[in-house]
């Protein structure tokens, strides 16, 4: 019987994915010496319609581009009302309009929107004491409503080695417009003006509430590598008596 193992929603057949499993699951940081950082206020003013409106406006065809930035609109229209009352439901309807781009292009146009129009405006005072606890050794965790095409490019320029943000379910590569689970909602009304210094420190207790996730053990379950891991499939070689 093949055995099937899921990494990052992705299920992929073979007994190499047993060890690659076990190994993420053994370098995860543990909840008691993991550090969770909000990205929002402490290191970016990150909205969650911008990025999405760069990867409509960015997209593939004429007629794709143009669908799409109609929703956009129509979604920052009425976005505040969906966010006055769910803000978790608010934030799926406004990743919906991602439906049929290939995560190919996803990652590309991430890339592009963190170097051009998040790393120039990173805040020096967060990045500095960020890079203090990643001196230091501690497990960083960062944490934020960003979608993990953005959020990978900023790990990896900070030097961080995880995440715990928002990932859209791909089926053969291509988005469904669904958001996985656990949803990563923005912060509050007032977060601006209470959570806007440079330490994004956060306990655990702090995230399972602002967050909205029903116990410790999701907030664990939600962290993932800043690093995708890229299944390589090994192919059977077929050895032939010579005669």
């Amino acid at each position: 019987m093949v055995q099937l193992f899921t990494i990052e929603g992705l299920v992929f057949p073979g007994p190499w994915d047993s060890h690659k499993l076990n190994q993420l699951k053994h370098n995860s940081p543990g909840s008691a010496r993991s550090v969770y950082w909000r990205v929002e206020g402490s290191l970016l003013d990150l909205t969650t319609v911008r990025p999405v409106a760069f990867f409509t406006w960015n997209s593939q065809t004429f007629l794709q581009r143009w669908v799409r930035r109609g929703l956009v609109f129509l979604m920052a229209v009425l976005r505040p009302l969906l966010y006055a009352s769910h803000r978790i439901f608010a934030t799926r309807v406004v990743h919906a309009v991602l439906r049929g781009v290939s995560r190919d292009r996803l990652d590309l146009l991430g890339e592009e929107y963190f170097e051009y129009k998040l790393k120039p405006y990173l805040k020096p005072d967060g990045v500095r004491q960020l890079n203090a606890l990643v001196g230091a050794g501690s497990e960083v965790v960062l944490v934020s409503q960003g979608l993990d095409h953005v959020m990978r490019p900023l790990a990896r320029h900070l030097g961080v080695k995880w995440l715990i943000v928002n990932r859209l379910e791909f089926r053969d590569g291509i988005a469904t417009g669904r958001l996985l689970n656990p949803v990563v909602r923005p912060r509050g009304a007032f977060a601006r003006i209470t959570g806007a210094g440079p330490d994004g420190r956060c306990t655990p207790e702090q995230l399972i509430r602002n967050l909205d996730f029903a116990s410790a053990e999701v907030l664990e379950a939600a962290v993932i590598p800043a690093t995708r891991e890229v299944p390589v499939m090994t192919r059977p070689i077929v050895y032939f008596d010579k005669r």
